[in-house]
C-alpha cells in the first residue's frame, strides 16, 4: 500500500513536469513578430515633411491677428476743428415808414379856402389849418357845395359858397369832397364837380384850384362794406378818385392825394390814423394830415 502511494506521487510529479514543459515551449513561440495585415518594405523611405515660409507668415500673421483682437488699443476720437458758436440769424422788419410831420407855422394857410364835409371841419377843429378860411359842414356834398350855408367864415357870418367867392378873393382853393355821394354814377358827379370848377374860375380868375384826392377808409372797413353791399369801399374811393383827377390840368387846377402819407400798406386809412368808424381821422392824425397839406401848399 505504502509502495502504491508512492508510485502514484512519482507519475504525478512527472506528469506536471512534462505539462510544464509544454507551457514554457508555446509562450516561446508566441514571442516571435506577429503578423500584420499590411507589410511595409522597409527599403522604402519618406522624406520628412518640410513647412514652408508662406504657412510660416500665415500662422505667424493668424497668431498676430488673434494677439490684435486679444489687446485691442484704446479708441481715440479724430481730430477735429473746434466748432465756432455763431449768433442766430435775425430777420430784422423794418416797420413801415410813417410821416413825420413839422409844425405848421402860424399862418402858413393865408389867402386859402378849404371846401369840404366833416374831414375838412376836422382840419380845422384841430387848428391844423391856421390862417385859412374853411367853407366846410358836415354831410356837405357836391349837389349842396353851391347852395349850402356856413358860417364858419371869421368876420362875414353865415354866407353860400357863391356869395363868399364873391366878397373874398383867394390866391388858392382847396377841394375835398365825394365821401358824402360816392355810390352814384362817377362821371354824374364829375360834371358835377366840374360846375364847381367852373363857378370859382368865374368869381375867382387868379386863384389856384387844388384837388385833395378822397381818403380811403380802412381795410377792414371797405371789406365790411363790400360784404353788406354797402357803397364807403375803397374800390368805389379810388373810382371818383380817377374820374375827378381828369378835371386837373396840372398847372391851375392841381391835384395832390394824401393817401400817400395815411394809408397802410393794404391800400386801406391806416388804423393807426382813424377814428374808430374807419372813416375819420383820430384828432391827432389831422395835425399829421394838415402838415403834409402846409408842405404841399408851399410848392404851389
Amino acid at each position: 500500500m505504502k509502495n502504491r502511494t508512492v508510485l502514484f506521487t512519482v507519475l504525478l510529479s512527472a506528469f506536471l513536469i512534462i505539462t510544464l514543459m509544454l507551457c514554457l515551449s508555446s509562450c516561446a513561440e508566441q514571442t516571435e513578430e506577429p503578423e500584420t495585415i499590411e507589410t511595409i518594405d522597409p527599403a522604402i523611405t519618406f522624406d520628412p515633411i518640410e513647412v514652408t515660409d508662406t504657412e510660416t507668415e500665415t500662422e505667424t500673421e493668424t497668431e498676430t491677428e488673434t494677439e490684435t483682437e486679444t489687446e485691442t488699443e484704446p479708441y481715440i476720437p479724430p481730430e477735429t476743428e473746434p466748432v465756432t458758436e455763431t449768433e442766430p440769424v435775425t430777420t430784422i422788419i423794418e416797420p413801415e415808414t410813417k410821416y413825420v410831420p413839422d409844425p405848421v407855422p402860424d399862418g402858413a394857410f393865408s389867402g386859402c379856402l378849404f371846401i369840404g364835409d366833416s374831414r375838412t371841419e376836422g382840419l380845422e377843429m384841430t387848428g391844423s389849418l391856421p390862417g385859412a378860411d374853411v367853407f366846410a359842414t358836415t354831410g356837405l356834398s357836391i349837389y349842396g357845395a353851391i347852395s349850402s350855408v356856413v358860417d364858419t367864415i371869421p368876420g362875414v357870418g353865415e354866407v353860400t359858397l357863391t356869395d363868399l367867392l364873391s366878397i373874398k378873393q383867394y390866391d388858392k382853393i382847396y377841394i375835398l369832397l365825394g365821401i358824402n355821394e360816392i355810390g352814384g354814377s362817377f362821371s354824374a358827379l364829375a360834371e358835377k364837380h366840374q360846375y364847381l370848377i367852373d363857378t370859382i374860375h368865374s368869381k375867382q380868375t387868379n386863384a389856384k384850384i387844388i384837388y385833395q384826392a378822397n381818403l380811403h377808409v380802412t381795410t377792414w372797413r371797405s371789406n365790411q362794406e363790400l360784404a353788406s353791399n354797402g357803397c364807403f369801399n375803397n374800390n368805389n374811393v379810388n373810382g371818383l378818385n380817377e374820374e375827378l383827377k381828369k378835371l386837373t390840368n396840372g398847372t391851375t387846377i392841381l391835384w395832390i392825394d394824401p393817401n400817400t402819407i395815411l394809408d397802410d400798406s393794404s391800400g386801406g386809412l391806416s388804423e393807426d390814423y382813424e377814428g374808430g368808424d374807419g372813416i375819420h381821422l383820430n384828432w391827432s392824425s389831422y395835425a399829421t394830415w394838415g402838415s403834409w397839406i402846409a408842405e404841399q401848399n408851399a410848392k404851389y
